[in-house]
Parts: structure tokens; C-alpha cells; sequence
């Protein structure tokens, strides 16, 4: 993958890794960033405090491939990267006021999860403009995209034209998040996705039917569902409930009466 991304003139990427030396237990942990063709290796932006917080990223990613027998403990060890490539990175130059990340997680063999960040065009069509192969979802992961990540490989004057940051509610990414929009997102506000908030909470706080129960009451239930989520997605689309009065109303017009 590397050696891919190094032959490309148009793809741009930074990437966390590790090495540690023959005969000591100190793990150092290093940046790579290629922009205009040429590779050059920096120290992370990050504070020494948080530095030594991607120790436990550095040793749990050596963990698990010394684990599956892929390298021995005194190579060097690769942890996370982002990239974008030129003909896609355009769009978000074009049109970076909203901006959507979402991670997918537990899609493939290697463990590791795919964090995506995409842009809406003028004409309404969404567009993946970087790319992040990451570890884990936990905090430091997170700190390591906004904090050291895209700083590096995506332009400061586009990251400041963007007004609006929607993501889908990961705790630990939306504690990285804030710290985030007062920094690399200056003049955004954040929002939440409608589907995680009502789907998926939904699902995860919401107690279903016994599996026993007869297919009369399972078609009631599920009719009660849809209705219950077309009335909460009539919060958040433009046009519907904009203030509380309205949400009262549509409790009462839209809900209550059945």
C-alpha cells in the first residue's frame, strides 16, 4: 500500500508507525507525510503529554501482529494512515462548508477500521475525499486524524471554509471532535446523524417483541415502529418541525390520535 501511494503523484498521506530498538524496551513513534511527491519523516505534532498516549496504540498494534506471526517484535510497526488523492481532494476544495465522517468497523481480516470523510457538491452528490485506516475507535485513534493527521495533508484555508461537521455519535469521537472545531474547524458548528440517533438508538434502548409472539401482533409492532420513526426523522427535515410549537403539533396531529 505504501509503495502505491509513494509511485502516485496525486495521492497525499501521512502515516503513524513505530520501531523499536535490537536490545531496548522504548517504542518510538514517528510520522511520515507525502504531499507534492516528496516523503519526509517528522516528529507528530502532537504534545509530549499526548505523545506518550499513543504508546498504548503502538503496543497493542505490535501485540496483534506479532500475535498472527506477521513480523517479530524489532520491525517496524504500522499503525495508522490518512490519505486523499488529487481528483476527488478537488470537490472538497470546492464545497468544504458540510462535512460527514463515518467509521466502518469489523469488515475485514485485519482488525482495523476505516474512518471516511466525505463532502456534499453543489449538485447535491457526496463525495469520499480522505480516507483513514486506523487501529481502533478508541480516544487517542481519534486524536491522532484531527490532531496530527489532517492538519498535515489537507489545506488550512479549506478546514477554516467549513461551517458545518456532521458525524455519527461515537463518544470518543465526538470528545476529539470539539477539541477539533475550535481548532482545525475554526468556524464550524457540530450536528449528529438522524440514523444513528433514532435507528440505532432506537434498537439498542428500545425492547422488541418476544420471538414467540403471532404474526398479527409482530405486523402491529412493526407498524407502530415505522410511524414512531417517520415522526422522529420529521424533526430533523427541513420544512417540518423547526421550533417547539411545531413539535408539539406534530405530536399531537401526526402521533397521538393513533
Amino acid at each position: 500500500l505504501i509503495e502505491m501511494f509513494d509511485k502516485s503523484s496525486k495521492i497525499r498521506y501521512n502515516l503513524l508507525w513505530s520501531y523499536k530498538k535490537h536490545g531496548s524496551e522504548e517504542v518510538k513513534v514517528l510520522s511520515s507525510t507525502k504531499i507534492t511527491g516528496e516523503v519526509s519523516q517528522d516528529t507528530p505534532l502532537l504534545l509530549d503529554d499526548e505523545k506518550k498516549n499513543l504508546a498504548p496504540v503502538a503496543a497493542d498494534a505490535r501485540a496483534r501482529r506479532i500475535a498472527r506471526a506477521k513480523q517479530d517484535d524489532e520491525n517496524q510497526v504500522f499503525h495508522c494512515i490518512a490519505w486523499s488523492h488529487d481528483d476527488v481532494l478537488r470537490y472538497f476544495l470546492l464545497c468544504p462548508e458540510v462535512v460527514m465522517f463515518d467509521v466502518t468497523s469489523h469488515t475485514n481480516s485485519s482488525g482495523f477500521c476505516l474512518l471516511t470523510f466525505s463532502c456534499r457538491t453543489s449538485i447535491d452528490k457526496q463525495v469520499v475525499f480522505c480516507r483513514v485506516w486506523m487501529p481502533d475507535q478508541r480516544r487517542v485513534s481519534f486524536r491522532y486524524v484531527f490532531q496530527e493527521a489532517l492538519p498535515k495533508i489537507l489545506p488550512a484555508h479549506a478546514l477554516r471554509r467549513v461551517c458545518f461537521t456532521i458525524c455519527d455519535g461515537d463518544p470518543q469521537q465526538n470528545l476529539e471532535l470539539m477539541i477539533a472545531i475550535s481548532e482545525l474547524f475554526p468556524n464550524s458548528s457540530k450536528g449528529g446523524c438522524s440514523y444513528h440517533m433514532f435507528v440505532i438508538g432506537w434498537n439498542r434502548h428500545v425492547m422488541g417483541l418476544p420471538k414467540y409472539s403471532n404474526q398479527a401482533k409482530k405486523d402491529a409492532w412493526e407498524g407502530f415502529k415505522r410511524r414512531m420513526l417517520a415522526w422522529m426523522f420529521s424533526w430533523v427535515r427541513p420544512g417540518y418541525c423547526d421550533n417547539e410549537e411545531e413539535y408539539e403539533i406534530s405530536g399531537k396531529e401526526y402521533f397521538w390520535p393513533h
